[in-house]
């Protein structure tokens, strides 16, 4: 996974526009940018080398930013592969909260795209369970686990 810069300012056009001056500003490459899917957020991409320096311009213009995870796919101009990226990820226990599409191709001329996400459901969740599983005994009476205090 690679990631991508959350910032957290006012309405997202004045965000993105904000986001893109101060960045501009620090002389920090655009790779992409666009809206969080939780209004009025705003997701960056930007060279690896240059995220440390992205973080602190944006922390020094206030803008509350936060490193989130995001896993980058190359792909062809054909419909339906972007969709099924997205679905893919959700079948598998994460949530997106954004795509952005990239300035840039691979070797091969597939267009870069960014998806934003966090997981729904715990990596080791089946191991979770079992271990939940064996702190909470059902209760006969109701099938619900102890009583209070009991």
């Amino acid at each position: 996974m690679h990631q991508q810069i959350r910032t957290s300012p006012g309405q997202t056009g004045e965000n993105i526009r904000r986001v893109l001056d101060i960045l501009a500003d620090a002389e920090i490459n655009v790779e992409g940018i666009g809206p969080d899917f939780e209004s009025p957020h705003v997701r960056t991409a930007v060279p690896h080398h240059q995220c440390n320096a992205a973080w602190n311009a944006l922390k020094e213009a206030g803008l509350q930013p936060e490193l989130r995870a995001a896993v980058p796919y190359a792909l062809e101009n054909v419909h339906g592969q972007l969709r099924d990226k997205v679905e893919g990820l959700v079948k598998n226990g994460y949530v997106v909260e954004s795509v952005l599409v990239l300035a840039s191709r691979d070797d091969a001329g597939r267009t870069l795209v960014s998806i934003g996400v966090r997981r729904a459901i715990p990596h080791d969740w089946a191991t979770t369970v079992r271990t939940l599983g064996g702190l909470v005994e059902p209760d006969d009476s109701t099938g619900c686990g102890p009583e209070p205090g009991a």
